[in-house]
């Protein structure tokens, strides 16, 4: 996505989104009709390449951009909806637990 929006020059809209799952429940299933689901929008982020930088390292940094903004994002909708993000890796097929970046532990 961001090397996308780094050669077309388009913005980068960070989205939370809280309340899909809760501790304890697997990622393949759709919430409860009556779960409290949080959508905020934040600011759009505009990327572009340093002058001089290569392709990796303006995607680097336009990665790092977008993660610091959704990571912000993420935490001020918890702290102003009260809604948690879930505490526990989530529970894959095949009984797998993620670990870090969302691969099965080794």
């Amino acid at each position: 996505m961001a090397w996308l929006a780094l050669h077309a020059g388009a913005r980068v809209v960070p989205v939370a989104v809280l309340g899909t799952r809760r501790t304890g429940e697997g990622v393949n299933r759709v919430p409860g009709l009556r779960r409290r689901i949080v959508v905020r929008f934040g600011e759009p982020v505009a990327l572009e390449r340093a002058p001089g930088a290569s392709g990796k390292q303006a995607l680097e940094a336009a990665n790092e951009q977008v993660r610091t903004a959704l990571a912000g994002l993420v935490a001020e909708t918890v702290a102003s909806t009260g809604v948690a993000l879930p505490i526990d890796a989530p529970r894959r097929e095949g009984g797998t637990d993620a670990g870090a970046g969302g691969r099965p532990p080794a």
